[in-house]
């Protein structure tokens, strides 16, 4: 979770247990493990 706040930039880890925090589909955690894993490569790429 921390992660995803810092992705999107949510000042309180509670906005964003709000929006990811429900349950997920495994299809939908696989889509966002993918995602959240390109946008890392993305930021370390760029440092």
């Amino acid at each position: 979770m921390k992660v995803q706040q810092e992705l999107m930039r949510h000042a309180s880890i509670q906005t964003t247990m709000n929006v990811y925090g429900q349950a997920m589909p495994e299809s939908k955690r696989e889509a966002n493990e993918k995602v959240v894993t390109m946008v890392l490569k993305l930021l370390r790429a760029s440092a």
